[in-house]
């Protein structure tokens, strides 16, 4: 179990950290993504897959528990979490329309390269935009007005943790990390 204060909020740092990681390297590949080279297809695929099966999952309904603590402890709270619930369903959205584009390509079918682009950017654009108001406004504002007992709702819900850049998350950064190698791109700082 994640201990109560810190390490809830430490672990869910961690998790983002994973994720920018991912992003970058999402970023890197946009060219080839949009040329549709089979074997980028294929790691975007795998970075995408594993934000989505882990965010929807695992990472999502970590945080709305914190945000209803936050909601419920205070105002300030309330007003810092608003609109964020809909934005992990919008992201969740962007995801698996992401996906479908992604895997349509891989299958041969026909698929605009700047939508295949326009996709990927915009799903990390606003997976970014999100993590940020997180980091830089709930996540401090959480550990000004959350109390004990609040912390420990929360750090029972993490439960056992598992190495965050063990398989499916470690595979997915080694073969992101053998695409940057074979493009002669600087290695991910996960």
């Amino acid at each position: 179990m994640v201990s109560a204060t810190g390490g809830v909020l430490q672990h869910m740092r961690q998790e983002h950290k994973v994720c920018v990681c991912l992003l970058d390297a999402m970023d890197r590949m946009a060219d080839a993504i949009g040329a549709g080279d089979e074997r980028t297809l294929r790691v975007a695929r795998g970075i995408v897959a594993r934000e989505r099966g882990y965010d929807a999952m695992v990472h999502y309904a970590r945080e709305e528990l914190l945000f209803e603590r936050m909601q419920a402890r205070s105002p300030r709270g309330e007003v810092a979490v608003r609109g964020l619930s809909h934005e992990h369903d919008e992201l969740t959205r962007m995801g698996v329309t992401l996906l479908e584009a992604l895997d349509a390509r891989l299958a041969g079918k026909p698929e605009d390269p700047a939508r295949l682009r326009h996709l990927a950017a915009a799903y990390v654009e606003a997976l970014r935009n999100h993590m940020s108001k997180e980091q830089q406004q709930v996540f401090p504002l959480a550990e000004e007005i959350l109390r004990p007992q609040d912390w420990s709702v929360v750090g029972a819900a993490f439960g056992e943790q598992p190495d965050l850049l063990a398989p499916p998350a470690g595979e997915t950064l080694a073969d992101v990390a053998q695409w940057l190698s074979e493009h002669g791109e600087d290695p991910l700082r996960c």
